[in-house]
């Protein structure tokens, strides 16, 4: 797993995703852990996820998921109308949108960071609550950038 966590750490330090700041009182400061995992190809993964639940619940955290009418809609018109049907994968999804307000975050035992300081987030974490929503706005403006429409039933 070693390896896996020096290419995790890699992606996470590289693009400016972190800064260092001096920890103050006020601060709310998420924890972070390791979350590994095993493809089937016999790769290894790891991934720095943040406790999002240790964030303030607000309502800001909303991203919309596609309805299941809407996907059997557009299945449907698909295969009536002879349409290739696609899908896409973005990787690392979530690490490349930036974060719109200060998140705090503690970094595991074997990330170090200077005594007295924590890791600002510049970008978007896995299993930060606004996660989600930043990466669904960035895709919408690509989306409508080029000439695809979203679904009024799917705000």
């Amino acid at each position: 797993m070693d390896r896996s966590i020096k290419k995790g750490t890699h992606l996470i330090l590289k693009d400016d995703l972190l800064g260092q700041k001096l920890i103050f009182q006020k601060m709310t400061v998420s924890d972070t852990k390791w979350v590994f995992r095993s493809k089937n190809d016999g790769t290894k993964k790891a991934r720095l996820v943040t406790r999002g639940f240790q964030e303030k619940t607000s309502s800001e955290f909303y991203a919309p998921v596609t309805r299941l009418s809407t996907v059997r809609m557009l299945i449907s018109l698909a295969l009536q109308n002879d349409w290739p049907i696609r899908q896409l994968d973005v990787p690392y999804a979530f690490l490349n949108r930036n974060v719109g307000h200060n998140v705090y975050i503690k970094p595991p035992d074997d990330v170090n960071v200077k005594k007295g300081k924590v890791l600002k987030l510049n970008k978007a974490l896995y299993g930060l609550k606004d996660a989600p929503r930043c990466w669904n706005r960035r895709f919408n403006t690509v989306a409508i950038q080029n000439n695809f429409r979203r679904s009024r039933n799917d705000f």
